[in-house]
């Protein structure tokens, strides 16, 4: 959970995690703060004091936001990594029980939450297994919210199926995007970018011994 200046919702939301979760799993929160940023960095050093478990890598700021997610999975392994904003909170009683079911079907699977409010939002639900085919949860091209619509192409071409939503459910009001600019030309990074995605779908395919995507070349093009 990436984070900065919100002390108050990074508390709401994770709090709301930690007190919706079943005790039939292991789970381990972590956050991501900037140098500079000493007000995240205290609440989490007090919560680990506590004995919560959570940890934080507190550093230079990245440029990109999928760099750090992935240093941060590379670091604090686990069997399904959950990227959740500080601005959210959590309304699914035992939400953990339901990603644990949907790991064990699909072992290598990317999986999303719902939100509550009618507005589209995408927070992933990502395998271990699927991590390393793919060399990341993210890519590392993007200062903002990008990455989850490439991982969303990338795991309907390479697999043939749709999004898988889990009954776990969110509720997501965003207020303010730190860096948000340049959206034109992200929009088009994004965009032209795609031919690499079919690519990487081939690539993530045979690594997981799906065999060769049938519908990538046409989803690409209506995309």
């Amino acid at each position: 959970m990436p984070s900065r200046g919100r002390v108050r919702r990074l508390s709401a939301a994770i709090t709301s995690l930690h007190y919706l979760q079943s005790e039939d799993n292991r789970i381990h929160y972590y956050v991501v703060c900037d140098n500079d940023d000493d007000e995240t960095h205290e609440f989490c050093k007090k919560l680990k004091a506590e004995g919560f478990p959570i940890g934080y890598r507190r550093g230079p700021r990245f440029q990109t936001m999928g760099g750090v997610i992935n240093e941060v999975a590379e670091y604090a392994k686990a069997d399904a990594y959950c990227v959740i904003n500080d601005d959210t909170l959590c309304l699914t009683l035992g939400w953990d029980k339901k990603i644990s079911e949907a790991c064990e079907k699909v072992p290598y699977g990317v999986f999303w939450w719902k939100n509550a409010l009618p507005v589209e939002t995408l927070f992933p639900i990502v395998t271990e297994k699927w991590r390393q085919v793919a060399g990341g949860i993210f890519t590392d091209h993007y200062p903002y919210w990008f990455d989850d619509l490439c991982l969303i192409e990338l795991w309907m071409m390479a697999t043939d199926q749709e999004a898988i939503f889990l009954d776990c459910m969110l509720i997501d009001k965003p207020t303010h995007t730190h860096r948000m600019r340049d959206l034109r030309f992200w929009q088009q990074v994004y965009n032209k970018t795609r031919p690499m995605r079919v690519e990487k779908a081939v690539e993530i395919a045979k690594q997981l011994g799906l065999g060769e995507p049938k519908l990538l070349n046409s989803f690409a093009a209506r995309v």
